[in-house]
């Protein structure tokens, strides 16, 4: 039996960067892996020094992520966060924060291992985007120090 995958979830995924180059096959199998979760405004979705073990993409909504009371970048429709505690095991680097409604897709640790079996090319993507993202926090924490 064929699962009916929603089209906002799809349409979501496509807009990923992460999955840009992913087939439709492809996204759909995505979209099977990854549990679609609602989150109210206001809401921690992250918390740092907490432990994780999940991945998330925006489907829809804006988060801001905090680090110690800083808001280092602001997250919406196509971003992602949570990669580095869900590939290490260790603690949430920061607090993510709902600032409007939220539909997220929710990936944990092994829909992941399932995910870059589907979808190799997010891996590329995935360290591109992290690397990025350090590069972003060395240069914040340089300039507050």
């Amino acid at each position: 039996m064929r699962t009916r995958i929603p089209r906002n979830v799809i349409g979501g995924l496509r807009k990923v960067p992460l999955f840009s180059n992913c087939t439709n096959r492809q996204l759909k199998a995505v979209a099977t892996l990854g549990t679609p979760v609602p989150i109210e405004s206001g809401r921690k979705v992250t918390e740092a020094g907490r432990p994780g073990a999940e991945w998330f993409v925006v489907l829809s909504g804006r988060a801001s992520c905090q680090v110690q009371g800083h808001e280092l970048a602001s997250f919406g429709p196509g971003d992602f966060f949570g990669e580095l505690s869900l590939i290490d095991g260790g603690a949430r680097s920061a607090s993510v924060v709902a600032e409007t409604p939220m539909q997220l897709l929710d990936f944990d640790r092994s829909e992941f291992g399932r995910l870059l079996e589907v979808a190799p090319s997010v891996v590329r993507k995935m360290l591109s985007a992290m690397a990025g993202r350090l590069r972003e926090a060395d240069a914040a924490v340089a300039r507050v120090a």
